[in-house]
C-alpha cells in the first residue's frame, strides 16, 4: 500500500506500471523531467524474474534478467516492440501472453464476426485500474471505448473460462450486401429510436425484470390477503344466513306458542263460564222447591202423586251432587290447563331469550363483516395499482425484447453489413453464478450493506446491488464495486487455474481525497458530491481483506491511512508526507533533496 497526501506521484506509478507494459502513453507530470526509464521487476510463470526497462520518451522496451532498481550496465537479454511487432520481432503484449500461456489466442472485434489476436491491452484495465476508471459510470469489465467494447467482452470471457474466438470465421459481405445492409440499417435505426422514445424509461432489463419479481410478489401476497378474507367473509356471511334462519325458525316457534297460549287462555276463560253457570244451576234447584205445587221439576210427576214432604229433599240432593260433579271434574281440567299454560309460557320466555342471543350474535357477524369490508377497501384499491406497475414492467421487458432484436438486426447489418450474424460466444450460466458468489462473498466480507442482493449482468458486464446498477451509484460505491470486481476476477481466475496477469493495481479505491499530512494522524475527508461515502468499517475490513484473503499481488494506491496493518514479508506499506524531512516526500524526491 502506498498512501499520502494528494499530488506525491501516487497516480503516477499507476500510469508508469501502465506504461510500461505496453500502453499508448505515460501521464505527464514535471516531476518527471530528467528520468529516462521506468522498470518494473516481474516473476515470471515460469519462475524467471525479469526486469522490463521502457524509455519514457517511447520506444523499444527492453528485458533483463533479475530484480533491478535501476538501468542496468549490461546489454538486455531482448527488447521487445511496444506497437505492432515487425515480423520475426515478439511485442510486449506477446512476451506477457506467452508468460500467462495465451499466446495465440483470437477474440471478437465487431458484431460481423472479426477477429483480432488477443493483446495485453484487452487484459489490462482487468488489472490495472486508475482513479478516474475507479469511479467511472463504465462497467468494470470496459474501458469505455466503443470499438472496443466487442474485443474487451471476449478478453474477459477468456480469463473466466479460458475461452477465446479463434474457431469464429469472418464473412466478406458482397456489394449488393453492402447496399441492403445500410438501408436495412436506416430502417432498423428509426425502429430503434421509435422504440427508445416509447419506453420513457432508463432501467436495464435486469432491472426492470427485479423489479416484475418484486411487484409480482407484491401482487401474490396481497392475492392471498384479499383471498384470505374473502373466505373470511363467505364464511361469515354463511354463518349469518343460518343465523337469520334460524331467528326465523325460533320466530315462527314462539309465535305458534304465544298463539296456542292465547287459545289456552279462551279455553281457561270457557272453564270459569261453566262452573259460573254450575253454580247458578245448584242455586236454582234449591229455590224450585219454595215454589206453587205443579208439576214435579225434577221428576215430571202431577200434584196428585207427590210427595212433598220426602221428594224434594232427596231430588235436590242429587242436583247438588251431579252439579258438584261437574265442577269437580271442570276443576281438574282447569288445573291441568294451568300446568300446560304455565309450561308454555316458560317455553315462550326461553325462545325470546334464544331470539335475544341470535340477534346478538346476528349483529357482531355484521360487525366481523364490516371490519373485513374495511380491511378490504385498500387491499382492492392497491392490486389494480400493482396491476399496473406490473403490467408496465411487462411492457418494458417487451420493449428490452424488442430492442434486443432490432440491436441484434443492426449489429447483423452494420455497414459493410452481413448475410449473417456470427455466432457470438456468451459466459456460461455455471461460470456467472459462480462468479457472481464469489462477488458476492468479497463484498460481503468487506461489510458493504446490500452486498447478498449483488447482481453480475453479462449483458452490460457491469454490477447491480440491490436492484440499482453501478453506474447509478454514487461514486464512492462504484469506485468500491469496481475494487471488488477486480479483485474477485483475480481471486476467482487464481483459484479455479485460469490465466490472468497475477496482480492487481488499484489507485484510489475507498476514498477520493486526502490533505496534506501536517504531522498529525491522517483522518478521511469526505466528498460533499458523494452521497455514498465509504463507511470506517468497510475500509477496516477492504485492508484485512487484502493483508489475509487476497490471492494476487495488490497494490494500492489510496490517500487515507491504512488501518494498523502489520508489515511483513506479505504486507508492506509506504507513506507519502509531501513535507520534507518527514518520511518520504513522495514517488519523486522533493526538488529541495535533488
Amino acid at each position: 500500500m502506498i498512501f499520502g497526501a494528494s499530488d506525491t506521484g501516487k497516480s503516477f506509478i499507476v500510469s508508469a506500471i501502465d506504461y510500461t507494459l505496453g500502453a499508448a502513453r505515460l501521464k505527464d507530470i514535471p516531476e518527471a523531467q530528467g528520468y529516462t526509464h521506468s522498470l518494473v521487476s516481474l516473476d515470471l510463470p515460469n519462475g524467471e524474474n525479469v526486469t522490463l526497462a521502457r524509455p519514457l520518451r517511447g520506444g523499444r522496451i527492453a528485458v533483463y534478467e533479475g530484480d533491478w532498481r535501476s538501468l542496468p550496465p549490461s546489454l538486455p537479454r531482448q527488447t521487445l516492440a511496444d506497437r505492432k511487432p515487425k515480423k520475426g520481432e515478439e511485442s510486449i503484449s506477446d512476451f506477457l501472453l506467452r508468460g500467462l500461456g495465451l499466446e495465440g489466442r483470437k477474440v471478437i472485434k465487431n458484431s460481423k464476426g472479426a477477429t483480432q489476436s488477443l493483446s495485453f491491452r484487452n487484459l489490462a484495465h482487468l488489472c490495472i485500474v486508475n482513479e478516474a476508471q475507479m469511479q467511472s459510470e463504465v462497467p468494470p469489465a470496459l474501458t469505455g471505448q466503443h470499438v472496443s467494447r466487442t474485443a474487451e467482452r471476449s478478453a474477459l470471457r477468456v480469463l473466466l473460462q479460458n475461452d477465446d474466438d479463434g474457431e469464429i470465421a469472418q464473412e466478406v459481405p458482397t456489394d449488393d450486401e453492402v447496399r441492403i445492409g445500410r438501408s436495412k440499417q436506416e430502417v432498423l435505426a428509426q425502429l430503434h429510436s421509435d422504440l427508445v422514445g416509447r419506453m420513457q424509461s432508463k432501467e436495464s432489463r435486469v432491472e426492470v425484470e427485479q423489479r416484475l419479481g418484486r411487484l409480482s410478489m407484491a401482487i401474490a401476497g396481497t392475492t392471498d390477503d384479499i383471498e384470505g378474507m374473502l373466505r373470511r367473509r363467505q364464511d361469515i356471511v354463511e354463518a349469518l344466513q343460518r343465523a337469520t334462519t334460524l331467528l326465523d325458525v325460533r320466530r315462527r316457534e314462539r309465535l305458534e306458542r304465544q298463539e296456542l297460549g292465547a287459545r289456552f287462555s279462551l279455553l281457561a276463560s270457557q272453564y270459569e263460564s261453566d262452573l259460573g253457570r254450575l253454580e247458578l244451576v245448584r242455586e236454582a234447584g234449591t229455590l224450585l222447591g219454595y215454589f206453587d205445587t205443579g208439576v214435579c221439576a225434577f221428576c215430571g210427576a202431577s200434584p196428585e202423586h207427590q210427595k212433598l214432604s220426602e221428594h224434594l229433599g232427596g231430588e235436590a240432593t242429587q242436583l247438588d251432587l251431579v252439579t258438584r260433579a261437574e265442577e269437580s271434574r271442570i276443576n281438574m281440567l282447569r288445573t291441568d290447563l294451568a300446568q300446560v299454560q304455565e309450561e308454555l309460557a316458560t317455553e315462550v320466555a326461553g325462545l325470546v331469550k334464544r331470539e335475544e342471543r341470535l340477534r346478538d350474535h346476528i349483529e357482531s357477524l355484521r360487525v366481523r363483516i364490516r371490519d373485513l369490508d374495511r380491511q378490504l377497501s385498500p387491499l382492492r384499491t392497491d392490486l389494480p395499482r400493482l396491476l399496473e406497475a406490473r403490467s408496465v414492467a411487462e411492457r418494458l421487458i417487451a420493449y428490452h425484447e424488442q430492442l434486443a432484436s432490432i440491436e441484434a438486426l443492426l449489429r447483423a447489418n452494420e455497414v459493410p453489413g452481413l448475410a449473417k450474424q456470427p455466432p457470438m460466444r456468451e459466459l456460461s450460466p455455471v461460470t456467472i453464478r459462480e462468479f457472481e458468489a464469489r462477488l458476492r462473498d468479497t463484498l460481503t466480507s468487506w461489510g458493504v450493506t446490500g452486498s447478498s442482493e449483488l447482481v453480475f449482468n453479462p449483458a452490460s458486464t457491469d454490477l447491480v446491488i440491490a436492484g440499482q446498477s453501478r453506474a447509478d451509484r454514487g461514486k464512492g460505491m462504484r469506485a468500491i464495486l469496481h475494487a471488488c470486481f477486480t479483485l474477485g476476477l483475480a481471486d476467482y481466475c487464481n483459484s479455479e487455474g485460469l490465466p490472468h496477469p497475477g496482480f492487481v493495481v488499484l489507485d484510489s479505491p475507498v476514498v477520493t481525497y486526502r490533505p496534506p499530512d501536517e504531522n498529525s494522524p491522517w483522518t478521511a475527508a469526505t466528498d460533499a458530491d458523494d452521497d455514498e461515502y465509504v463507511s470506517a468499517t468497510v475500509f477496516d475490513r477492504f485492508y484485512e481483506h487484502l493483508a489475509t484473503d487476497a490471492r494476487a499481488q495488490v497494490i494500492v494506491m489510496e490517500n487515507v491511512s491504512p488501518p494498523n496493518l502489520r508489515q511483513d514479508d506479505s504486507t508492506r506499506v509506504h507513506h507519502f508526507t509531501k513535507n520534507d524531512g518527514v518520511g518520504r516526500y513522495g514517488f519523486f524526491p522533493h526538488e529541495a533533496e535533488s
